[in-house]
């Protein structure tokens, strides 16, 4: 009976050893694969990336760093693509042409009118704030060094624009619109203005507008 037990616990320790030994050689937590032909196969786990220091780096993803003006970029949502033609930072003359009823920027302040084009790939709802394509455009947000906040088209907004993209309208997957934004801002931030998209915890992309 004595031999029976010491037996039982030398096997225990030996159980015991093996999966601390296997533990020590796990490189990563989980299980990881990758689909080889036909066949899904175990791999090991690749190291995380370091997401904010990969988008702080990459075109786009900065303030210092946005997309020139004129490149058609897709949104990361894959539901939006953007392409900024032009900023006029000194608007008000184009404004005040358009329509009699539109009041002058305040003093200090300026109309910036955005032209762009965008393309709609689907629905995106939650934090990505264009609910079935309806181009309201809140989350493309300006901001400048001056002041370092952001702006909206419609707070305080300009007016009536010709062709304005802020008035609304629903679209469907692949239509193409083209037209015009405009921010009204403080002065000493329009040569420094960059557009940005802003919808989810991550603020960007960044588009220059000079």
């Amino acid at each position: 009976m004595r031999r029976v037990i010491a037996s039982l616990a030398v096997l225990v320790a030996a159980c015991a050893l093996a999966a601390g030994a296997a533990g020590s050689q796990r490189t990563a937590p989980g299980n990881c694969y990758a689909k080889l032909g036909s066949k899904v196969v175990s791999i090991v786990c690749p190291a995380k990336i370091k997401l904010a220091s990969l988008v702080s780096n990459a075109l786009g993803f900065s303030r210092t760093n946005p997309y020139p003006l004129g490149q058609t970029v897709l949104l990361p949502t894959g539901t939006w693509k953007f392409q900024f033609q032009s900023a006029n930072t000194n608007a008000w003359p184009v404004v005040s042409a358009f329509s009699a009823k539109n009041t002058a920027p305040p003093p200090g302040m300026v109309d910036v009118l955005v032209s762009l084009t965008a393309t709609y790939f689907g629905y995106e709802g939650g934090a990505g704030g264009f609910g079935g394509g309806f181009t309201d455009f809140t989350n493309l947000k300006a901001v400048g060094t001056a002041h370092n906040v952001s702006y909206v088209w419609n707070r305080p907004g300009c007016g009536a624009v010709p062709n304005d993209l802020g008035s609304g309208s629903s679209l469907t997957a692949g239509a193409v619109v083209t037209g015009n934004l405009c921010f009204q801002v403080p002065a000493d931030d329009a040569s420094s203005l960059e557009l940005f998209w802003d919808g989810g915890a991550t603020k960007g992309p960044f588009f220059a507008l000079h």
